[in-house]
């Protein structure tokens, strides 16, 4: 049999003494056979350096990189190069990977020819629930323009399309952005199975810094939406921005006719799974933003039979929703 191929986790923690051991104990108990953990200690000031040298000195398959305090997405990058597997996955210290997360993982990216591959996740702590983003590439290139559709520590990507796109240094969600970089040119995709918990509490970067997370993510979905529909008119990008970025006052019963000339112009898939979606999408916007009212029901279904009815792109869209434009490079 072929060996296993090299899989290089990187472990990306500042100040994370206490649910370190947890982590990187739920890494070193997984079931895929080659693997080695980095711990990437970003200047932490309290025990974590200690506990990451603990473990390297524990287990062979740790190593324990002290660097200067740069932000999280600096220390993903040098361990990335200091990384000697073919693939790179992700993880936090205050998450913990189920034992066959990263077997699961390769298995699927093979199966499907991925380039980026996340999962599901369960919530855990101060809220729960599950986290179930879009599976396909088709479903996941749409819901860039809404969200951050793949969850980063629950990421194995190919180590090659890390080497060339790193995670982009000095922004406040680098996974969002890195996505944003890589779905005109990659695979992306996510195992519909809960490989992980994620756990949430009040110290997390998503919390900490709620304010300038939400700023950001709005420049990404206007940025998504110029990338994938550079000659739309200026009236549609506006629209775009009432919509889904600002989304603060309600639209009146012209608009959400308009809105939803806009769905079926520019969201409409061929995708299954993509269609769905974007009928979700649409349903909330109306629930959200529009005062009850029967016309306005009606608007609302027609749309939503329309969107779930496409079959095939409209002229607006382009190729990448449905694939890269270009394979992603093999090692």
């Amino acid at each position: 049999m072929t060996e296993a191929p090299l899989v290089s986790v990187i472990l990306a923690t500042f100040n994370g003494e206490a649910q370190l051991d947890e982590a990187v104990g739920s890494i070193l108990a997984q079931t895929y056979p080659r693997l080695e953990l980095i711990i990437a200690d970003d200047g932490s000031n309290d025990a974590t350096p200690r506990l990451a040298e603990a473990w390297a000195r524990r287990d062979r398959r740790v190593r324990s990189l002290r660097l200067d305090h740069r932000g999280q997405a600096a220390a993903i990058n040098v361990a990335v190069a200091d990384a000697h597997g073919e693939f790179i996955a992700r993880m936090d210290h205050d998450d913990l990977a189920h034992p066959d997360r990263i077997a699961a993982q390769v298995a699927w990216m093979s199966r499907h020819d991925l380039d980026v591959c996340g999962s599901w996740a369960r919530r855990f702590g101060d809220r729960e629930g599950l986290l179930r983003p879009a599976i396909g590439h088709a479903a996941i290139a749409l819901e860039l323009m809404f969200t951050c559709p793949i969850l980063d520590a629950t990421v194995l990507m190919r180590g090659n399309v890390l080497r060339s796109t790193p995670y982009p240094e000095g922004v406040p969600m680098l996974d969002h952005a890195l996505w944003n970089r890589l779905a005109p040119n990659y695979r992306l995709g996510n195992l519909p199975r809960v490989l992980f918990d994620y756990r949430s509490h009040p110290h997390q970067l998503t919390v900490t810094n709620a304010r300038q997370i939400r700023a950001y993510q709005r420049m990404l979905r206007l940025q998504r939406f110029s990338t994938l529909f550079p000659r739309a008119p200026a009236a549609d990008k506006a629209l775009f921005h009432r919509m889904v970025v600002a989304a603060d006052e309600p639209l009146d019963e012209d608009d959400l006719a308009e809105a939803g000339e806009f769905f079926l112009r520019y969201l409409a898939s061929p995708d299954e799974e993509a269609r769905r979606r974007m009928v979700r999408r649409w349903l909330l916007l109306c629930r959200r933003c529009v005062r009850q009212g029967a016309r306005k029901s009606t608007i609302a279904s027609a749309t939503a039979g329309r969107l779930r009815a496409a079959r095939r792109p409209t002229e607006a869209q382009n190729v990448s929703l449905v694939q890269p434009s270009k394979p992603g490079p093999r090692p």
